[in-house]
């Protein structure tokens, strides 16, 4: 048997431990980039969706309503829409939603909401001379100021027009 030649060993060591080295080189540069990919993913998301979280939907459900008569005032279930963002929303529907069955007995609209602005709704008078117990919900469609459709629930949901349509669950 022959003594090995170390120079030779040496060259094969140290070039397995390079290899390896850039194989772990790779990998590491692989997970960062994906990394990476889910934090922009992220920050895209929540730049998409800044001004829709800012905007709220609430339903008082025993409030006084002026008459339209204006001799007083009578109680009754109102809607009410806030664009707490920095920006005007466009194309505003307020939707009244059946809590029993879904549907949509009547919708409300609105071309506009500037910053800080509010809109109320009372609750539609068909409705209002149906059951008083009729559990009512609503909801307001609107587009942002980057014409994004989104739907925001009284209860605070948020979705994407496109999701609440597909029925896909609220973010």
């Amino acid at each position: 048997m022959s003594d090995p030649n170390w120079t030779e060993v040496l060259v094969a060591v140290t070039s397995a431990v390079a290899a390896l080295g850039t194989v772990g080189t790779l990998i590491a540069a692989v997970i960062t980039q994906r990394e990476q990919a889910r934090r922009l993913d992220h920050v895209e998301n929540e730049q998409r969706t800044e001004q829709a979280k800012r905007v709220t939907v609430r339903l008082d459900h025993d409030r006084e309503w002026p008459k339209v008569t204006h001799d007083g005032y009578y109680r009754t279930r109102v809607a009410t829409v806030h664009n707490g963002s920095d920006a005007p929303l466009h194309d505003i529907y307020l939707h009244w939603t059946d809590g029993r069955t879904g549907e949509v007995p009547h919708t409300d609209e609105r071309g506009a909401l500037l910053p800080g602005e509010s809109w109320e709704q009372p609750e539609p008078m068909h409705l209002l001379h149906g059951d008083p117990n009729r559990p009512l919900t609503v909801r307001a469609w609107f587009v942002d100021a980057n014409r994004r459709g989104w739907e925001r629930r009284e209860r605070g949901e948020l979705l994407s027009i496109r999701d609440s349509v597909a029925g896909i669950d609220p973010l």
